[in-house]
Parts: C-alpha cells; structure tokens; sequence
C-alpha cells in the first residue's frame, strides 16, 4: 500500500472516530442531568433541577384534582404554565354498599384511554387541528397495569405541532380505587430532547 493511500484511510478513520466521540458526548449531556423529588399528595417522582414545580398556577387554571406540576420554565413564553410540562391528576371511585367496585380493576383508566383517542381522532376534522397522528400503548407504572396514548397534531392557531402523552393506570385501597393520570405535553419540535426526560420521570413514578 502505498503511502498516500495509507494517509487517506488514517484520516477517514480518524474522522469517523472523532464524529463518533462526538455523537456519544451529545447524546450523554442530553440523558445525563441532577434531579430534584417531588413528594405531595400520596406520589414521588425525579424531575430536572432546572424544571420548576407549577402545582398551584395548575389548581388555578381549573385542572381537575391536579396533583403535581412541574415543567421547563424556558418554556413558559409568558404564559402561567409551560409548554414543556408533566401534570399528574387522579380521580377516585369508592366501594359500593355491597363492599365491591362498581368496575373491572383497569376499566376506567382503559375507557379513559379510549376516550381520549376517539376525541383526538375526531380532531383531525376539526379546523384548530390537522394531520393529527395517535398511538396506544399498554405499559406497567409502579407495578400496576397502565394504559397510554400519545399524539402528534399541527394547531392552525399556534402554527405549531404539538405533543401529548397520556398515561392512566388504577391503583385499589381498602375502601376506594383511585384512577391516576400522567400527562406529558410539548411541542412536536421539542420531542427530541423531552422525550427522554419524560421517560425518566415516569421511570421513577411511584405511588402509595
């Protein structure tokens, strides 16, 4: 081999080699950050430290039973809750006279689930939404049984393609079953690096 062809391969290998380092040393900054605990209303979960809680700016906002609210300030853009946000709500069903549940253990956070999917499909008609795109899931939170739905839609009023995420999964006590609902919220062009810290939080979700 000749000695010219000999430097053409040592730089290509040396190149590919550096792109690598570099790829790896991105991708390790973008999973890699300190977290803080959330710890209120009967649940814990890790959260970003530069993500602040918005619990109470959620209460006000007519979120129904919001138990945690924490999100991505840079993304507030003026507004009381940011774009970039993870909101936990629950809902409750108690025992019947009889002592029994009135549902199936999974049904309401299944029919849930279902309902959610059909109202975003049907807003795929809807002027304020196009080109909207769901998927369904089934997955396991904290050992229980857990459904979810996520999408991806353009808002005509935003100019924008936003992102949801929906988890409900049902967790039985002695005298009530409570539907728990985690939902993650940003928008499409910053799914890149959130959907891994959502992933990250639900990771940690644990519930008493």
């Amino acid at each position: 081999m000749r000695s010219e062809q000999f430097l053409v391969i040592l730089v290509i290998c040396m190149t590919v080699i550096i792109l690598g380092l570099i790829f790896l040393t991105q991708n390790t900054s973008d999973n890699t950050y300190s977290t803080k605990t959330f710890s209120n209303n009967n649940i814990t979960f890790d959260y970003p430290e530069n993500w602040q809680e918005y619990t109470e700016d959620a209460n006000k906002n007519n979120i129904d039973k919001c138990l945690a609210a924490v999100g991505d300030p840079s993304t507030t853009n003026g507004t009381s809750l940011p774009t970039t946000a993870l909101i936990v709500t629950k809902t409750e069903d108690k025992i019947n006279s009889n002592g029994s549940f009135a549902h199936p253990e999974g049904f309401m956070s299944e029919k849930l689930i279902e309902s959610w999917v059909n109202t975003t499909k049907a807003a795929n008609i809807s002027p304020n939404y196009l080109n909207v795109q769901v998927t369904t899931n089934n997955l396991t939170i904290n050992g229980l049984k857990a459904y979810e739905f996520t999408y991806t839609g353009f808002h005509t009023t935003n100019q924008k393609y936003e992102y949801m995420q929906l988890i409900a999964f049902e967790k039985r006590y002695p005298h009530k079953e409570v539907n728990y609902v985690i939902m993650c919220a940003t928008m499409a062009s910053d799914i890149g690096k959130t959907k891994t810290v959502f992933n990250k939080i639900i990771n940690t979700f644990k519930v008493q």
